[in-house]
């Protein structure tokens, strides 16, 4: 069985944009126009309906890829200064892999820089109790150091 040539495959898409990251070269307005489409890319699991053994392995390999992509492009949107983008998509590599640190450190990056302060500390004692209520961990003291320094401070520091 073979698929026709003008079938595209989602996985191979991708796969395509994770290793090639427009993102990094990307002007802003190329970014703010296609991050949302270049994150829906990443935004669903590897044949989610599937439990077969042999999966997992792929699965969890895809998971991980998809994931620092998704945290690359929010790093791309912080420091292009779409704050929003940035949260945004943040969130999705968020949802793919909830106990993950990066991408809810760079959504609470991007809500200080944009003064949610106190929406960046909701959501960081959220975090910080799904990581004590499933694991029986704490955040690691640089995430919690973020909160500690001042918002004005961030906008410079990217």
């Amino acid at each position: 069985m073979t698929l026709s040539p003008t079938v595209e495959v989602d996985y191979l898409s991708a796969r395509r944009l994770h290793d090639n990251r427009p993102w990094r070269s990307a002007t802003t307005t190329a970014l703010r126009n296609t991050a949302v489409q270049w994150a829906a890319a990443f935004a669903q699991p590897l044949l989610p309906a599937w439990d077969e053994e042999w999966l997992a392995p792929i699965r969890e390999h895809w998971t991980n890829c998809r994931v620092r992509a998704l945290e690359d492009l929010s790093a791309a949107c912080l420091e292009a200064g779409e704050l929003d983008l940035a949260v945004e998509i943040a969130d999705i590599a968020a949802a793919a892999d909830p106990w993950r640190e990066a991408p809810r450190r760079l959504a609470l990056e991007a809500m200080l820089r944009c003064g949610e302060i106190a929406t960046a500390h909701l959501r960081y004692e959220r975090f910080e109790q799904l990581l004590d209520d499933e694991l029986g961990i704490r955040p690691s003291p640089a995430m919690a150091a973020l909160l500690r320094a001042r918002p004005a401070a961030l906008s410079t520091a990217a």
